[in-house]
């Protein structure tokens, strides 16, 4: 994980400080435009240029229903979140 300015999920308000890509790779800091996914509610949010991160626009929440990976790493998610209930 890649230390970033810390910011909060739009939607849970979790601070996060961290980022990574899908692979858990952290050669590269986010970029502006740049989706990422609360790794505590699962929402996806969009990084501003500061980093800081916001709701997707409508045009952006489209393009990231599309997009498989994040459905997969929608179906990933809650499988882990289940699995932590049961802990």
């Amino acid at each position: 994980m890649m230390k970033i300015a810390p910011s909060e999920c739009p939607v849970c308000h979790t601070k996060h400080d961290g980022a990574s890509d899908e692979f858990g790779k952290t050669e590269h800091p986010p970029l502006p435009g740049d989706a990422t996914m609360c790794c505590d509610c699962g929402s996806f949010s969009v990084f501003e240029a500061d980093l800081i991160r916001r709701t997707p626009t409508a045009a952006e929440q489209a393009a990231l229903n599309a997009d498989a990976r994040v459905r997969l790493s929608r179906v990933a998610f809650a499988i882990w979140k289940k699995q932590q209930q049961h802990h």
